[in-house]
């Protein structure tokens, strides 16, 4: 067996899809909260976050799906029931 290098580095992209928990929130369409999201090397990141622009204000403690981003702010909505996980 020969040794490799291996990583565990994922791009803002990678991130879209998930789901997290809103650590500092209301999410609404101002200022960004931030968002805790957990990617699949189960490394943690904190995100600042927006509620999408139809959406009514996310309030903190809620699970969200990350649905797109701009720059370094994404944006989230409401995790469907099926999706949603407590160890975000």
């Amino acid at each position: 067996m020969v040794p490799r290098d291996e990583s565990y580095a994922v791009t803002l992209d990678d991130l879209v899809g998930l789901t997290g928990r809103v650590t500092v929130g209301p999410l609404d369409q101002g200022m960004p909260g931030m968002v805790s999201v957990t990617d699949g090397h189960r490394n943690r990141h904190s995100l600042r976050a927006v509620a999408a622009p139809e959406e009514q204000a996310i309030q903190q403690g809620a699970e969200v799906l990350l649905v797109e981003r701009t720059g370094h702010v994404f944006v989230a909505v409401p995790a469907p029931a099926t999706l949603a996980t407590s160890s975000s």
